[in-house]
């Protein structure tokens, strides 16, 4: 589907690279950067969570790591770790990483409070 789209926005297939792969535990991409990121990773999606990532550059400054059962956050981490510093970023993701406490509140808190990094929520109605 990836190619499809790229194909179908006069993109040569020349001009992109397709990974597939686990983003979350062996990214393939490690220290680009990108103007624009635009996504809908699987929802709710397990993960290790193991404490080694802790360290991970991509998860170490929040404190916390995203649950083993929902990987939301963690995609979500790994994503604002591959922005640009003027990127912009927008992400499709199940309603509940709104409502989520525990791990997922302290990573929620850290992108609004701190780093003020959400700028709007879209809320669709079900079907």
């Amino acid at each position: 589907l990836a190619r499809m789209n790229m194909l179908l926005h006069d993109v040569n297939y020349a001009n992109f690279k397709i990974e597939n792969g686990d983003t979350i535990e062996d990214p393939a991409i490690s220290d680009e950067r990108f103007e624009a990121v635009v996504a809908n990773p699987p929802y709710s999606a397990k993960w290790s969570s193991d404490p080694q990532f802790l360290e991970d550059p991509r998860f170490s400054n929040y404190g916390k790591l995203a649950p083993k059962s929902k990987a939301d956050f963690a995609f979500i981490q790994h994503m604002i770790y591959h922005l640009d510093d003027n990127g912009t970023m927008a992400v499709v993701l199940p309603h509940g990483v709104l409502f989520r406490g525990a791990a997922e509140g302290v990573i929620r808190e850290y992108l609004i409070k701190e780093k003020n990094y959400l700028d709007a929520i879209i809320g669709l109605p079900s079907n």
